[in-house]
């Protein structure tokens, strides 16, 4: 009875925890069940709402003018206008059709530029176009009409230089940025490959035609002329010379030199094309004409007469030139004359004028004793004094190369007596000194005319007082 008791409590249990088990389970998969739910119900919200908003946007999109720079409703793209002829971002442009526009515009932070422009009948944007040196606004006319301002990319700055300015005559040498490019001629030779810089300061290479052909990278010049000339050096304009051309009929035409003023207008036979190449030459000299036989004709013909230098001088012949003043005079090749004639620089210094090789030379000279009016003087002696140098009685007057002094009355009683010094005395004269002293003397009956009254020349001595 125990037993079975055991096996009933036993099953009891077993079904107890069985039942568990199941309970557990089926809570577990119900709130799986309505998280798988609430996710499916979240999912079609969103679905929704993406959904309504589309349609919105798509209901709106066909009432309301899109966004900048498209105007009007975008349903028929046919007959595209623009006003830049293409997709070209250096030049400020607009593409429109009936329905839809776009203006070339640029970020000015970046500089990069959008592009409008026709393909296909309808209006297209470009990628954004990077502008490298900076963007720029222009006015945009379109049918003639100005609808406003666009922008486009600053060209290039300028890097290009061409070295014959595109002159087919001369072969030139182009050079940009990228590289160097010389002129040539077509494989034909009938044209010459011209470079030259275009508007984007880049070489550009054009075929143009020579109409005598092409040589060396240049188109030839017109064929050449006969052309003579009588002057050997052909260009001297000391020579009288007749220049005659002839074309290729045989008509000729004669050239002379003329006299212009003191100029001469010089032919010459070009080396290249043989036609007659006048110059304006200044004549060193003067133009003169003269009668020319040439080519069975008679002419008269300039040329430049050089005239001979010369020069001559009063005081050449001297035997001492310094002691007599000249004057140098020369004459240049136009026959036009100067002169220069001997002066002190100062009261010991001369300035000799002298002929040297046909033109006026010049030396500075110094003078033993004085230079006075254009020459050296020497004098018998360098103080002289008239009252032989110390005498009350009699007025004299001292003389030197800077000029003279007379005795004279300082009051009605007081003698200014002057002297030529030399050493303590005062003497008559001094060939080694110009020195001047005065002495005062008082005179004892009074003073006139420059000497003492009543006063004796036996009184007087030559020590000085």
């Amino acid at each position: 009875m125990n037993k079975i008791n055991g096996i009933l409590l036993k099953n009891e249990i077993i079904l107890g925890l069985n039942r568990n088990k199941i309970y557990a389970e089926d809570l577990y998969t119900k709130r799986l069940s309505n998280i798988y739910k609430r996710v499916k119900m979240k999912k079609q919200n969103i679905i929704i709402f993406s959904t309504l908003v589309l349609m919105t946007i798509l209901l709106a999109s066909s009432f309301v003018t899109p966004f900048w720079p498209f105007t009007g409703r975008a349903i028929d793209d046919s007959g595209c206008k623009e006003s830049d002829s293409g997709n070209n971002p250096f030049v400020a442009g607009i593409a429109r059709t009936e329905t839809r526009e776009g203006m070339d515009s640029c970020n000015l932070e970046t500089n990069k530029l959008r592009e409008y422009y026709c393909e296909n009948g309808k209006v297209k944007k470009s990628k954004p176009i990077l502008c490298r040196w900076g963007c720029d606004s222009d006015p945009v006319y379109l049918d003639d009409q100005d609808v406003g301002r666009g922008w486009r990319c600053k060209p290039q700055p300028s890097s290009c230089e061409d070295t014959d300015q595109k002159d087919t005559s001369r072969k030139g040498v182009t050079k940009d940025i990228k590289g160097r490019y010389e002129d040539s001629c077509s494989d034909d030779e009938k044209s010459v490959l011209e470079y030259i810089c275009d508007a984007n300061n880049e070489a550009l290479k054009t075929e143009i035609s020579c109409q005598y052909g092409c040589d060396n990278g240049r188109c030839k010049g017109e064929p050449r002329i006969s052309c003579e000339d009588t002057d050997p050096a052909e260009d001297d304009p000391k020579l009288a010379g007749v220049v005659r051309t002839m074309d290729k009929e045989g008509q000729s035409d004669y050239y002379i030199d003329t006299c212009e003023g003191a100029n001469i207008k010089e032919y010459s036979c070009n080396s290249e094309t043989g036609k007659n190449i006048p110059k304006l030459i200044a004549c060193e000299g003067k133009c003169e004409t003269k009668a020319v036989s040439a080519f069975g004709k008679e002419f008269t013909v300039a040329y430049c007469d050089p005239k001979p230098l010369s020069c001559t001088d009063t005081d050449s012949e001297a035997p001492t030139t310094i002691e007599v003043k000249g004057t140098a005079t020369a004459s240049d090749i136009r026959g036009d004359q100067t002169s220069s004639t001997d002066v002190c620089l100062n009261t010991k210094t001369l300035t000799e004028y002298y002929c040297r090789e046909d033109k006026i030379g010049s030396d500075n000279k110094e003078c033993s004793d004085i230079c006075s009016d254009g020459r050296c003087l020497v004098r018998d002696a360098k103080c002289s004094d008239t009252d032989a140098g110390k005498d009350y009685a009699v007025e004299g007057t001292v003389t030197t190369q800077f000029g003279a002094v007379t005795d004279f009355c300082a009051d009605t009683n007081l003698l200014a007596e002057f002297g030529c010094k030399e050493g303590k005395k005062l003497v008559q004269t001094s060939k080694t000194s110009a020195k001047i002293s005065v002495i005062y003397k008082k005179c004892n009956t009074g003073c006139n005319n420059g000497a003492c009254i009543g006063q004796s020349s036996e009184d007087s001595q030559g020590v000085l007082d």
